[in-house]
Formats: structure tokens, sequence, C-alpha cells
């Protein structure tokens, strides 16, 4: 079935899409933006210490724009699908940018021959940059993030808010002796586990 028509209320870059859990029993779509957002690397805004995590980083509109689409309410935890032609993963978002830095580094970018993106991702003239609106759609995410979906700096990615099921289950196996010496040097799985972890 298609999508509703877009509320008249709700930001352009964001229309609101149902989807029946069915398509896959363990995500369930809450909204999906509108427009494709284009990936930038997180360390070109100097947040080169997102690499080691599961998080990006969003315009500031979109926090309104998220609000507006889920009905004035954020869920507990933010949780965003990235889908990249086959791939996708799964990320949280570290916070929101101001709008203005987003601009400003599309709009420098551009003024060293980048056009935010490759050839192709658009179509007809526009492709998409014509409006200081369209500079801050932008989503700028770890390293391993774009290693796994295949993606280069200013692909266009789908963006969607999803919900996953909450872990039942965790099994864990050693790849060395390492847990072994230490859950005999304290006794305690638990304890070893988190001072491992950690």
């Amino acid at each position: 079935s298609k999508p509703s028509a877009k509320p008249e209320r709700l930001p352009q870059h964001v229309q609101e899409v149902r989807e029946p859990s069915s398509t896959n029993s363990d995500v369930q779509v809450l909204a999906t933006f509108g427009r494709r957002l284009c990936m930038h690397s997180a360390s070109a805004l100097g947040r080169e210490d997102l690499d080691g995590t599961g998080k990006v980083l969003l315009p500031h509109s979109f926090l309104t724009a998220l609000a507006v689409s889920l009905g004035g309410e954020l869920p507990p935890t933010l949780l965003l699908r990235l889908v990249f032609r086959e791939s996708s993963v799964c990320v949280g978002v570290a916070e929101f940018v101001d709008d203005d830095v987003v601009a400003s580094y599309i709009s420098s970018k551009r003024g060293l021959g980048d056009q935010g993106g490759r050839n192709g991702g658009g179509s007809g003239g526009s492709g998409g940059v014509a409006a200081h609106s369209s500079d801050a759609l932008a989503v700028f995410v770890p390293r391993w993030v774009r290693n796994t979906l295949a993606a280069t700096e200013g692909d266009e990615l789908i963006v969607s808010v999803v919900s996953l099921p909450t872990a039942t289950f965790c099994r864990l196996q050693p790849h060395s002796d390492d847990f072994a010496a230490a859950l005999t040097a304290t006794g305690d799985a638990r304890q070893t586990l988190t001072a491992l972890v950690n």
C-alpha cells in the first residue's frame, strides 16, 4: 500500500510512513525521511571520537522534524536505520548539530568543487542541491558505517526512525585464554565480564 499524503504541518524533508511490522518482524519503521540525506564523515566536523561508536550527527532542524513526524514525542532511545542500495545499518544519534554549521560545511565542499554526491543520484537539473534548505540535508557518520554500507562521501542515504525489540538473550564466546585467566582470578563471571568490556 502507498504511504498516505504528507500532512501540511510536516516539514518538507520528512514524510510520515507507517509500515506493517510484517515486512520485517524485528524492525518497526516509525517514520521515514521524505528526502535522502547526503552522507559525510563525522570526522569532517572534527568528531573523530564518533568513529568508535554507533552514533551519527544530524542537523538540528531534524530534531523538530522528528518530533512532528512522531506526534510530538520522541522515543526514549532514538534509533535510525540508514540504507544505501542493498545495505543498511542501525545507529543512534550522538547529537544534533546547528544547521548553520552543516550548511557552512556543505558550502565549503561545493567551493572546493564537490557537488554533494555522485552523478546520477538525482534526477533532472536540480539534483537536490538548489536551495539553502537542502544544505542541511546531511548525516555525519563514523567510518565503520561508510565501510559497512560500501558508500562514499556525498552518497545519498534513506533514513528511517525505527524501533527494535529488546534483546532477551546474548551468547558470548571467548576467542582467547584471557577470559579464563581473569575468571580464575576473580571467581565472579559478571565482575570479570564488566571489567573486560569496560
